[in-house]
This record gives structure tokens, sequence and C-alpha cells, in this order.
């Protein structure tokens, strides 16, 4: 009677691979940072086979990576052994990754023009993914924008230049000033007492706005005298 067996079959003939995941390191856990910049290629290649060479790096178990910025999504493959993870778009966290010794590793990303943070591990790791939408976290600008703005005509509105803001903006009235400076939109009126429509500033006072641009907010009072703004 003879039997057929689909299952594995016991054989001397195993295919070595120097793959490893789930070891401890033997130095230390190490994580090496590396700038991946698609404005050059959308295809990066990252060869880690002399680092290895020299007991540096002992083997690739894992990768972060903060592409929460990114409209894109980033792949990592290991080039000889066809393993690849990806990190969706708006995406950052760590992932579980396979590579053989020497480490070389190959990073596509379609349509992405920024330079993205990454770092190797030789530890292992659990995969934990976070997403995030396209604007969140916001971005914090690295420029502050200051100026003055003095009322021209008594009674004419005066509008703050054209600033682009992403987390508003503070109004200042000049201690100098002689009277209130009424702040608002294009329609602010120089009048208090209950009936106008903007918002008094004596002179020293402050107010903070919430606004994408600075040319929403106008200002009106008496000739001469002035706001301070600051805002980024």
């Amino acid at each position: 009677m003879s039997s057929s067996n689909n299952g594995p079959q016991k054989t001397n003939a195993y295919v070595a691979s120097n793959v490893f995941n789930g070891f401890a390191p033997v130095t230390s856990p190490k994580a090496l940072p590396v700038n991946l910049d698609f404005t050059v290629s959308q295809t990066i290649d990252i060869d880690m086979s002399a680092l290895h060479a020299d007991g540096g790096f002992e083997f690739v178990q894992g990768i972060y990576c903060d592409n929460s910025q990114n409209a894109s999504s980033i792949t990592f493959s290991s080039t000889r052994l066809q393993f690849s993870i990806t990190f969706p778009a708006y995406s950052q966290g760590f992932q579980t990754f396979m590579c053989e010794n020497a480490p070389k590793i190959k990073v596509t990303s379609a349509n992405t023009t920024q330079v993205i943070t990454a770092h190797i591990l030789n530890f292992p790791v659990a995969t934990i993914i976070t997403s995030f939408s396209a604007a969140d976290p916001s971005p914090t600008p690295d420029v502050i924008d200051t100026g003055q703005l003095a009322i021209a005509t008594t009674g004419t509105a005066v509008q703050l230049p054209n600033v682009t803001l992403l987390n508003g903006i503070v109004v200042t009235a000049a201690t100098s000033n002689s009277a209130t400076i009424y702040v608002g939109g294009s329609n602010v009126q120089n009048q208090g007492g209950g009936t106008g429509n903007g918002y008094p500033l004596a002179p020293g006072q402050s107010m903070s706005l919430s606004t994408a641009n600075a040319n929403t907010i106008w200002i009106n009072g008496t000739a001469g005298n002035w706001v301070a703004y600051n805002g980024n």
C-alpha cells in the first residue's frame, strides 16, 4: 500500500538563513537614526553590511518611523528576504522587521517629497502604530511676526497686514494712547458706550484672537493712537 504526505518532509537540504527576531542583543539595545530624504529619490537603499561586520549592529529586529506629516505610505523591504512592512500615511510607530545579515533595506514611498525620520532597531518590538488626521499633529511655526499699526485718520478703520497664522495673534494698545482703540472686522467703528461694534482696548490692554491671517483684523480710533501685535 502506498501513501502520500503533502506536509513538510524530513530533509537535510535546509537553507541557512541568518534572520533574527525576538533575540536580546548581546551588546546593548541600539537605535540607528536614519533621515530618509525623499526630495532626492523615492527609493532609498540602506546598506548596513559594514556596520554589521564591525560588530556595531548585530542584527535588525524592528523599525520606528515618524510618517505623521506625510500624505503617502512608506514601505521598508528586506532586500534578499523579500519581507516588507508599511507605515500608512499620517502615522508613526514601531513595527517588527525581519532582515537577513548583513542587513540591506530598501525604502520606498510614492509621491513623497519630504525628509522622513526613522530608526533601525537591533532589539525586538511589538507592532504599535498611531494614526493621525491630515492636520494633526499641527505644525509649530518657527517664525514669529511682530509689528505696530497706527490710526491715520480718526474714525477710519485700519487693516493689519497679510500674515499667515497658525497659533493666532495678540493685539496690544499702546500705553501712550490718548483714547480707546476698537478692534473688529472691516466695518469696526470708533464708538463705545454700548452702541459700537468693536472690542474696546484701553491704553495698555491686550486681546488674543484665533485667526488664520492677521488681515482679518481691523482697528479704529483716534488719529495717532496705535497698537502692537505679535502672532505666529
